[in-house]
């Protein structure tokens, strides 16, 4: 049982690492026009649409607006234009910049782990301690 519970959350880091490197690719891939709107890398004349339901039905700006223009400018290394965007989005990008190597690790630790409960022989505290005083 502990096994495939041990399989299940190694596989949770790997979609959590998948996921990360995902939108570091993808804010890559994306720029910001002059008219600060976020259009792909190659083609600056298409431009995506306005996507934050606050801002585009209610009319006010959310905590979460202009985040990912934020990731663009700071994947392109325009932090000023990223701290200008959204304050808070160098933070969450920073976050996700760290779980890439930090899932990476404890992934890697699980996978060349050789602790598998099931090969070795259960053993008593008596058998070990008389083993002990044998050698």
């Amino acid at each position: 049982m502990k096994r495939l519970f041990y399989k299940k959350e190694t596989k949770e880091h790997v979609w959590i690492l998948v996921f990360c490197v995902s939108v570091i690719v993808l804010t890559l891939l994306f720029s910001i026009n002059e008219k600060s709107k976020v259009c792909f890398f190659a083609y600056k004349a298409y431009q995506f649409p306005e996507t934050c339901f606050f801002k585009v039905v209610i009319g006010v700006k959310c905590p979460f607006c202009y985040m990912t223009r934020s990731f663009i400018s700071i994947s392109h290394l325009d932090f000023e234009r990223a701290w200008n965007f959204n304050k808070f989005g160098v933070f969450i990008y920073a976050l996700i910049i760290l779980q890439i190597p930090y899932r990476t690790m404890i992934i890697l630790r699980r996978l060349n782990s050789r602790t598998d409960y099931g090969r070795y022989k259960k053993t008593s505290s008596c058998e070990v301690n008389r083993w002990h005083d044998s050698h």
